[in-house]
């Protein structure tokens, strides 16, 4: 049996975007930030596949740096993807500081968006 994660804490009710009390930006069902608006998230989500392309090519070219223009397609990815937010949060745990400097970025990005 899995134990429980932030994600599995409560939603707010009221439908803000502030951090609760495990740090986390609360999520709407469908994993999204309830205050992002569907140009944004069309927006993110052109852009997050459009450097995550770039960042495999970026393996195999010179001059691409193709893990860091992985982790951006993949952080843009899960601004509206619960289950990519999910992958990076499995994948940066080994670097927990890089991992909250990642989240704390996130949460200014939904408080000027919102």
């Amino acid at each position: 049996m899995r134990e429980p994660t932030d994600r599995d804490a409560p939603k707010s009710s009221d439908g803000d975007s502030t951090p609760d009390a495990a740090g986390s930006t609360p999520r709407t069902e469908s994993g999204q930030d309830p205050n992002l608006s569907l140009g944004w998230r069309i927006f993110f989500l052109i852009s997050g596949w459009i450097l995550l392309l770039i960042g495999i090519a970026g393996l195999a070219l010179p001059g691409i740096q193709g893990i860091l223009t992985i982790l951006l397609g993949l952080a843009l990815l899960g601004l509206v993807s619960n289950l990519v937010h999910g992958l990076l949060e499995r994948l940066m745990k080994p670097w927990p500081r890089a991992w909250n400097r990642m989240e704390e970025l996130r949460r200014k990005i939904f408080e000027k968006l919102s």
